[in-house]
């Protein structure tokens, strides 16, 4: 059966000939997009579990939802972003 060209995509980065939906992989990334409020706290839990989370400002791009957040959630926003920023990115 031929691949998607998402399928090719993940099988190339995967080291694959061949993927299938549902199967899980593990693959190099070329970019990383993260949510300003979500990620700071994935990143904590990955360190908690014992995984090394490396992520450079030329591979992460921020995805900004405070358009639709209340002040107070905004605040939280910025800071959670200001920590990653100082602890995760290198």
């Amino acid at each position: 059966m031929a691949m998607t060209m998402t399928q090719k995509i993940l099988a190339a980065h995967a080291g694959l000939d061949h993927v299938v939906p549902g199967q899980l992989i593990r693959a190099d990334l070329d970019m990383v997009l993260g949510n300003d409020i979500t990620t700071p706290v994935a990143v904590n839990e990955f360190e908690k579990a014992g995984l090394t989370v490396c992520l450079t400002e030329k591979r992460f791009l921020w995805s900004w939802t405070t358009s639709h957040r209340t002040r107070t959630s905004r605040q939280r926003s910025s800071a959670c972003s200001a920590e990653l920023s100082q602890n995760v990115l290198m």
